[in-house]
């Protein structure tokens, strides 16, 4: 990654930072957290987990987010000249279903926003499962590209 673009990229992170400030997400987050306490620790490990998977694999997760993702968004990722993530974090309910989406590392308005609506589109994941079989919700995170 050139100087350039690291430095662009370091403004972006800055803007979400300033974006977060405003309180924007303030109450998601604090949902999830107070979730996160509820239901005991989302990120401890199972034994014998089988990790969620999204239907068709990464690959699909991938292309349905960026299928999902705001093409006027898109467009201003293309024209400052870098490609990019937004890491959205939620928990992954045994229904497969996300909930409580936010930002946990972000690229400012526009690009935040968009990457919390394209998580709250996804259909359901297989859910995660216990060694017994039993579907368990778990923290989850997954990383939103802007091309």
């Amino acid at each position: 990654m050139s100087q350039q673009t690291e430095q662009r990229l370091a403004q972006a992170r800055q803007a979400s930072r300033n974006n977060e400030a405003t309180g924007w997400q303030f109450a998601i987050k604090d949902s999830f957290q107070l979730e996160v306490v509820r239901r005991g620790n989302l990120y401890a490990p199972v034994p014998n987990m089988k990790p969620p998977e999204f239907p068709g694999g990464d690959a699909a997760l991938a292309q349905q987010l960026a299928r999902l993702v705001a093409p006027a968004v898109i467009s201003d990722a293309y024209r400052i000249g870098f490609a990019a993530t937004v890491e959205v974090e939620f928990i992954l309910e045994p229904t497969g279903r996300p909930t409580l989406p936010h930002v946990s590392s972000g690229l400012g308005p526009g690009y935040d926003e968009a990457a919390v609506y394209a998580v709250t589109q996804l259909p359901a994941f297989h859910p995660a499962r216990r060694g017994d079989g039993q579907p368990i919700a778990i923290g989850w995170q997954v990383l939103v590209p802007f091309n």
